[in-house]
């Protein structure tokens, strides 16, 4: 028997094949149905089939991908000795109490080097 590819009983057909082969590939879906009957043009109504299948599309779906990281400045990046890049930043005054009436004033000296422990945090009373 020979079935139009276009026609609705053709495409319900092969929908029912491609569940009966496990939602298998192409070439077995065709191959399954070639053994009931002839299509004309059955690889364009199989991939449809495919493409319209809920099951297939989870399956075949890629997981969203991280993006790439940012790139890095640089100074970073530039090959040099160690310790050839090094920032410091200062913070305060930062007042804190020592005894209960006596306020002192405190600065905070922030070093940045680029190395597997970048910071180092010292705080420098006055």
């Amino acid at each position: 028997m020979c079935l139009p590819a276009d026609a609705m009983f053709t495409r319900k057909l092969m929908q029912r094949i491609h569940v009966e082969t496990l939602h298998g590939g192409v070439s077995l879906s065709m191959a399954a149905i070639r053994e009931q009957c002839w299509i004309l043009t059955p690889r364009q109504l199989v991939k449809s089939v495919r493409s319209a299948c809920w099951a297939c599309k989870r399956f075949i779906a890629s997981p969203l991908t991280v993006p790439p990281p940012g790139p890095l400045p640089t100074d970073c990046t530039n090959e040099g000795t160690a310790f050839k890049v090094i920032g410091t930043d200062f913070a305060g005054p930062i007042k804190y109490k020592q005894c209960k009436k006596s306020e002192e004033k405190a600065y905070l000296a922030i070093s940045h080097v680029a190395s597997p422990e970048p910071y180092a945090w010292k705080c420098c009373p006055v």
